[in-house]
């Protein structure tokens, strides 16, 4: 929470956007690799397919972790603009999906 404190909306933004960017080019090396790999050395086609995949999985993560940390910034924007003026007292919430 500390970290988004610090970064300004556009900040977030553009790191979301940037993870996606990679995730999608990790995804279109995988595809690539899978159409133009012969199975030559199994083994070794599928330590890169996993490496890929797991790329792919820790980007995906890591844009879900940044498309929180814009809602959590955004509720304390608008936390402050209503008058709230200690983010400690955010912390306290409960956020839940409706």
């Amino acid at each position: 929470r500390q970290e988004i404190c610090g970064m300004g909306l556009s900040q977030i933004n553009q790191r979301i956007l940037n993870v996606e960017n990679e995730r999608r080019e990790h995804q279109q090396t995988f595809h690539v690799f899978l159409e133009q790999v012969p199975a030559v050395y199994p083994e070794l086609v599928e330590q890169r397919i996993q490496q890929l995949l797991n790329q792919i999985q820790t980007l995906e993560e890591e844009g879900r972790t940044l498309s929180r940390d814009r809602e959590d910034l955004i509720f304390m924007m608008a936390f402050r603009i209503r008058g709230g003026n200690n983010y400690e007292s955010v912390d306290s919430l409960e956020f839940k999906k409706v």
